[in-house]
């Protein structure tokens, strides 16, 4: 983890559960790198808007798949759906540093304290210590805050962390799993 680059990368991204979902399909059906992307791409597989935002979503969803070893391919495929998307979201851990990070970093630490609300301060306030943190963004390159602060709620609220309207994080604190 200590050679992870940062990026915001996921924040243009979605869950894509479904989408994921038919990824790992694919993967366990002997299908190739190159027989997903046509799936995706070519025949647009995921109902994408124009060609482009296909070959991305190729390109995030195999990433993703990819952080995956067989034992947990597996495990994926013949789990509930509430186990498979905590699959998905280990495979989001384990390929954004970025949004690890928050998690580890603020979600964490807010649900082990018993505090119930995720406030935009909390996570301006995650990323304006990121970049005084990080020599490269602080020395020109933009910080990403800019683009993820308002990403970041939406992101949590779709993975049933946090109460949409209210921003009041959802579950307890044993929902929050250790990290290494």
């Amino acid at each position: 983890m200590e050679n992870w680059e940062y990026s915001a990368g996921f924040m243009a991204q979605a869950v894509w559960f479904i989408e994921f979902k038919k990824v790992v399909q694919l993967i366990s059906a002997g299908k190739t790198r190159e027989e997903i992307r046509r799936a995706c791409v070519e025949e647009n597989l995921f109902g994408a808007p124009n060609p482009y935002r296909s070959g991305r979503m190729f390109g995030y969803l195999t990433n993703r798949a990819a952080a995956m070893d067989a034992e947990l391919l597996e495990l994926f495929l013949h789990s509930d759906m509430n186990t498979q998307k905590i699959i998905n979201l280990i495979c989001i851990l384990n390929t954004d540093r970025l949004f690890y990070e928050f998690v580890y970093e603020v979600y964490r630490e807010k649900a082990y304290l018993g505090i119930d609300t995720l406030s935009l301060g909390d996570i301006s306030a995650y990323f304006h210590n990121k970049a005084a943190r990080l020599r490269r963004w602080a020395a020109g390159m933009n910080p990403p805050s800019g683009g993820c602060e308002p990403a970041i709620p939406g992101h949590c609220a779709k993975r049933g962390w946090l109460q949409p309207r209210t921003r009041k994080i959802s579950g307890s604190p044993h929902h929050c799993w250790t990290f290494p």
